[in-house]
């Protein structure tokens, strides 16, 4: 039986130990395959006979998502499993090398068993028909979502899912059910243009009912008022014909882990703000914890970058591509961050008790603790931001747990480990400027790390609109040129 408590607080210190610093990837610049060299030091010189008996296979977890050590995380993984066939840690560290080898029906297997082991826990149904998805078990993947749709906190993933399986299996009509149901959802942040879009679409092919399709573009604008996509389709709509993208052939929509081909390049954006200086948002495969995300980078701007030019990188799909990705199956909130998260506005980024969780595992409990009580204070005295002065930066650097692109809508996205060291590092292997950004459309761009030569307050100026998007758009580079 896992100690529940006892491996959130070990996986909390570790976290802080082996995410925050960023060992494997810091010492040794292992931010590509390319620059891989040697056995990543013994796991047992880190870690205590305490962590392992919470969970023995937190090793095995590190091991792959930090080390990329595939071999010596599948060792570790099934002797965790010896010691404690309930092991979370150990089951997804299998389930994940596992998908990535294409053995998904031994993927899966491992999450049918993690299910069984720990039945109440919500999330492992999403990561279980994410797998069925990728191995193409469609019809069973609809079965578990299917069964998951009472659970509140899973109602808006279970939809998404099952509309875009439903529009790959071809069944236009179960798609516009579902996406009708997610959209129905709104307001809320976490319904995309993209969905709108969708449904609109939908509608039509479905229906033949352009006033329908019309009607869910204007609540759609009422949200994204400053949509380019709604207004374009709206337009489209009332001269009695469909503008704009067909939606994607599959989901995810291109996977860097199976070779698929990037989406569709976008048009170069140039604002009067800053004439002379045009934003490239750059599709790139999904990115995940496999990913070479320098190689991916180079391939994607391969054709259009210059050595003048800056390749400004989502901190976000950085840390992804490091490891830093958590799946919340993985996640135990304790009581203080079930607490903390209810005073965080619902377009924060802790305001989920994982997503507070992932604050408390960076910064620890105690600074926290007191980062909570100065904002309160704060709040009183009319100063607002103490919490994260206080809690440090890498609290701000955490990824909203919802509002993500599947799959990683389920997952505890923590800040990139160095992105000095990592910008510099790619700016080698590209052979221009790069920096390392977090930006999103209401608070503009904050430059968290960047090679040398780059002046950091101009850059934020020029992404302060967020050009690569804050929704699915899978643009996770921008690239600048003319500054």
């Amino acid at each position: 039986m896992i100690k529940t408590t006892s491996t959130r607080l070990k996986f909390a210190g570790r976290l802080r130990r082996e995410y925050r610093r960023g060992r494997y990837l810091a010492e040794r610049g292992t931010y590509s395959s390319s620059s891989y060299s040697g056995a990543p030091r013994p796991f047992d010189t880190i870690s205590s006979r305490l962590e392992r008996a919470a969970d023995p296979g937190i090793d095995a977890w590190f091991m792959l998502s930090v080390a990329k050590d595939y071999e010596s995380a599948e060792e570790a993984a099934l002797s965790a499993l010896e010691a404690d066939p309930g092991s979370r840690f150990a089951r997804s560290a299998l389930a994940e090398i596992y998908a990535f080898q294409s053995r998904f029906d031994e993927a899966i297997r491992q999450i049918e068993a993690a299910r069984r082991h720990h039945p109440r826990n919500k999330w492992y149904r999403l990561t279980h028909a994410d797998l069925l998805t990728e191995g193409k078990h469609l019809d069973e993947a609809v079965s578990v979502l299917k069964d998951s749709e009472t659970i509140p906190d899973l109602r808006r993933h279970v939809y998404k899912r099952l509309s875009r399986i439903s529009y790959r299996l071809g069944n236009l009509p179960a798609a516009l059910y579902w996406q009708e149901r997610l959209v129905s959802l709104a307001p809320n942040y976490l319904v995309y243009v993209s969905d709108y879009l969708f449904l609109a679409w939908l509608e039509v092919k479905v229906l033949d009912d352009f006033d329908a399709a019309l009607r869910t573009l204007e609540a759609g604008s009422e949200i994204y008022k400053r949509s380019a996509a709604i207004r374009r389709a709206a337009e489209g709509l009332r001269r009695g014909r469909w503008v704009g993208d067909e939606p994607w052939d599959s989901w995810p929509a291109a996977d860097s882990r199976r070779g698929d081909p990037a989406p569709s390049r976008k048009e170069p954006v140039v604002t009067d703000k800053h004439p002379g200086v045009a934003r490239l948002a750059i599709p790139t495969p999904l990115v995940t914890m496999h990913s070479d995300f320098v190689a991916l980078i180079d391939a994607a701007t391969a054709s259009v970058r210059e050595p003048s030019d800056i390749v400004a990188v989502s901190e976000s799909v950085l840390a992804i591509s490091q490891g830093r990705a958590i799946p919340l199956e993985l996640v135990d909130a304790g009581p203080l961050a079930r607490l903390l998260c209810k005073f965080v506005h619902p377009e924060g980024p802790l305001h989920s008790p994982q997503g507070m969780q992932g604050a408390v595992a960076e910064a620890g409990a105690a600074r926290i603790l007191l980062a909570a009580l100065g904002s309160g204070l704060g709040k009183l005295a009319g100063a607002h931001g103490l919490f994260y002065r206080i809690a440090g930066p890498r609290s701000a650097m955490i990824d909203d747990v919802a509002a993500c692109m599947p799959p990683f809508d389920h997952h505890l996205i923590l800040g990139p480990a160095d992105p000095d060291g990592f910008s510099e590092a790619a700016a080698s292997a590209l052979g221009c400027r790069v920096c390392v950004v977090d930006a999103n459309n209401k608070t503009g761009a904050w430059i968290i790390g960047a090679s040398s030569g780059i002046d950091r307050a101009v850059v934020e100026s020029v992404l302060s609109d967020n050009p690569a998007g804050n929704e699915d758009e899978q643009t996770p580079v921008v690239l600048i040129k003319g500054l």
